[in-house]
């Protein structure tokens, strides 16, 4: 808009800006006279008349030179007083440093203020309105309704000279007031305590500022917005710290404020005094209360960490002592499969196990009326049924992990009780070991093509090894016999039959061995000598053994033999004599001292039912003796200076025999009757002479009693002596 030039007269002028008033219109008293324009540079302007004239003020960044003409200021000047940087004011987003205007950097530790149009303390200004800030100095607040015109939280608004500086507060003050010192509000680790913060004790109950935190008492030393210690019975270990109560609290409302009351009974934590949200250990939730376990519960009973517990183990409360209904432990202290008849059922984080509906299942599938395995002892039948397992019915009886049983075994669980045919029970009790005369070829035992069979060939058509109590021949297994080759009777030797209740052992031997006590065959027979690993027989004749050094000189001789200093068995044994050129046993000649012959056995004398005289010395007739004279004699003998060669009292000698005399026919000798009669004799008189004395006794005991009746008074005498 073009500027109207304006009139002036002497003592008046109205000259628009960038015009002057002339010398010529100075003069003019009553005439206005329009007005002269400026140099082009000047906004105000004097001279003399229309050509001679000079700038008295020149506009916003330009100066007046020493020449009255206005000159353009520095490129970064707002204003000037000359050339160069000698500046007065700097444009909008710079700063004045000693009279310099440079370009603000917006830096936290700039020193000047940025020129952002009237605004103060601006570090920078906003390029979309450079007369506003972008960013203040420290302590002001961009987001005032004038930016960096207020102070931030914890700095305080103070008069020095003619201007409010924002000065920080004390640094345990996160708020102050007036002063710096005078506190309001305390940073984090601190409590207000009147004007001041003090610092924050542990043991004190008063709530400490951390940040964000709640129920904090101190502040931890690394992060000032968490709690390290907590209000009593909130959990330092909640995420995060004092948030929570502690296991077994649950948070209240009080008058002022909260707090974490203890829950009760069983509960380990709760939702208030009424409602448990969890228990201690060896009880279970119901309904928002806490019972003791007893086993029989439909709910999971709260052992640690364990899950499905029907009861907890009394010496390790966080393992199962027993399992809920339906379900059933793989490892100790856990209830980790189900029952038997029961199918698992997972859900997100466990699972449940619900009843199989076919009868005698163990296992079914989701689907419940679908079986997949029976319980011990039965089968799976064509029609998805269980069945009880039957002997030989060729059907797999499902005993456990146990394979090939044909039934279960009803001592031992989870063991075959009878195999398939060709298969035998292992050491696990599963029938995985071929029978004798089987062969496995793949995972079947097959049978042998040889019948008595222990090893047989990969292809079960030949025998490589017969079993005990069999020798191969022609390709067969025959049984073995005695006196036979050697039979095979596991490692024992020279057997040639094996005992028949453990084959093992012998029962007899090759020729040329013996069996011992163990039931082997290691020892040499009778006429038999060891040479290197062999027995051989011994050629010297009636020879039991010989000399060891196999010199063929005998050691000891057969039964009713002896040895000589020969080396030979040729002379007869002491109660042997030589018959048809053999030594034969003599019953006479072989007892001694002591001894009789009866029956052709030699018998102890004085033995019950003895009738043979008694062999002692020369001396004949002894029943027993002692050494070689007569202790003894036979009956009808009389013993006399240690012999019997008389006959007794009622004996006669006949034919050189003692027998009874005539007189003697009862067979006892005639002293002995004597005896007798004498005996007889001597009783009958005792007899009589008793009978005497009782006849007189009762004589004396009639008149006694005839007195006594004729006085009543009296007692009878009878009374007083018997």
């Amino acid at each position: 808009m073009e500027v109207d030039p304006g009139t002036c007269k002497q003592d008046s002028s109205n000259c628009g800006e960038g015009y002057f008033c002339t010398y010529r219109a100075q003069e003019q008293n009553s005439i206005e006279m329009p007005c002269a324009k400026c140099k082009e540079t000047c906004v105000t302007c004097a001279g003399l008349n229309a050509n001679v004239h000079h700038c008295t003020s020149c506009k916003m960044g330009e100066y007046l030179s020493h020449d009255n003409y206005c000159r353009k200021c520095h490129k970064d000047c707002e204003q000037c007083t000359g050339p160069e940087q000698s500046c007065d004011g700097c444009k909008d987003g710079f700063q004045d440093t000693l009279g310099e205007c440079e370009i603000c950097p917006g830096e936290d530790d700039q020193e000047n203020d940025c020129v952002c149009g009237t605004s103060k303390h601006c570090l920078d200004c906003n390029t979309s309105n450079m007369k506003q800030c972008a960013s203040c100095q420290e302590g002001y607040d961009i987001n005032s309704s004038t930016p960096c015109k207020d102070c931030l939280p914890g700095y305080v608004s103070i008069a020095i000279k003619d201007e409010n500086i924002c000065v920080e507060c004390d640094n345990t003050c996160r708020e102050c007031s007036g002063t710096k010192t005078t506190c309001t509000a305390c940073n984090d680790g601190f409590i207000l305590s009147g004007n001041a913060c003090t610092k924050c004790l542990a043991e004190t109950t008063q709530i400490c500022p951390c940040g964000n935190s709640l129920n904090c008492t101190t502040c931890n030393l690394n992060n000032t917005n968490a709690c390290a210690t907590c209000k009593e019975h909130y959990d330092t270990t909640a995420s995060p710290p004092c948030s929570k109560c502690e296991p077994k609290y649950f948070e209240q409302n009080i008058t002022n404020g909260k707090e974490c009351t203890l829950c009760r009974n069983q509960c380990e934590t709760c939702m208030d005094v009424n409602k448990c949200l969890t228990c201690k250990n060896g009880s279970f939730l119901k309904e928002g209360k806490c019972e003791y376990c007893y086993g029989a519960q439909n709910i999971s009973c709260t052992c640690g960490t364990a899950k499905n517990c029907g009861t907890c183990d009394t010496k390790k409360q966080t393992t199962c002592l027993t399992c809920m209904h339906g379900f059933d432990s793989t490892k100790e202290g856990a209830c980790d499969t189900c029952s038997e008849g029961f199918f698992k059922k997972v859900s997100k984080d466990n699972f449940t196990c619900e009843p199989c509906t076919t009868a005698n299942c163990a296992q079914c599938s989701e689907k419940k009326e679908e079986c997949t395995k029976c319980v011990y002892n039965m089968y799976l039948n064509e029609q998805k049924q269980c069945q009880q397992c039957a002997k030989g019915d060729g059907i797999p009886c499902d005993c456990g992990a146990v394979v090939n049983c044909d039934t279960c075994s009803t001592i031992q669980p989870s063991k075959c009780g009878e195999c398939f045919p060709g298969y035998v029970i292992d050491k696990n009790g599963s029938c995985t070991l071929c029978a004798l005369n089987y062969v496995k070829i793949g995972d079947k035992c097959v049978k042998c093509g040889v019948d008595n069979c222990q090893t047989c060939s990969a292809d079960a058509k030949t025998c490589e090894k017969c079993r005990n109590n069999f020798i191969p021949k022609d390709g067969k297994c025959e049984p073995c016999s005695e006196n036979g080759p050697q039979c095979l009777c596991g490692t024992t030797v020279n057997c040639s039959t094996c005992k028949l209740s453990d084959t093992m052992k012998c029962k007899s031997c090759v020729e040329g061995y013996q069996i011992d006590s163990k039931e082997t065959c290691t020892n040499c027979a009778l006429n038999y000598v060891k040479i290197g690993d062999n027995c051989v027989k011994c050629q010297v004749e009636n020879c039991a053994t010989c000399m060891p050094n196999g010199t063929m000189k005998c050691q000891t001789c057969l039964k009713g033999y002896q040895i000589d200093n020969t080396g030979t068995c040729t002379n007869c044994a002491v109660g042997y004599q030589k018959k048809n050129e053999k030594c034969e046993f003599n019953c006479e000649l072989a007892a001694k001292d002591g001894e009789f012959c009866q029956n052709g056995q030699v018998i102890k004398c004085g033995t019950a039912g003895q009738t043979v005289e008694c062999t002692c010395g020369n001396l004949h007739n002894c029943k027993n003796c002692q050494g070689s004279v007569c202790s003894s004699c036979m009956t009808g003998y009389l013993l006399a200076s240690s012999a019997c060669n008389g006959c007794d009292k009622g004996y006669e000698l006949q034919d050189k025999t003692c027998v009874k005399s005539a007189e003697n026919q009862s067979g006892m000798p005639i002293s002995t009757i004597a005896g007798i009669v004498g005996g007889i004799l001597v009783v009958i008189g005792v007899v009589s002479v008793g009978l005497a004395v009782y006849l007189k006794k009762q004589k004396k005991q009639k008149k006694f009693n005839s007195i006594s009746t004729s006085d009543n008074n009296v007692e009878p005498l009878s009374n007083v002596l018997w």
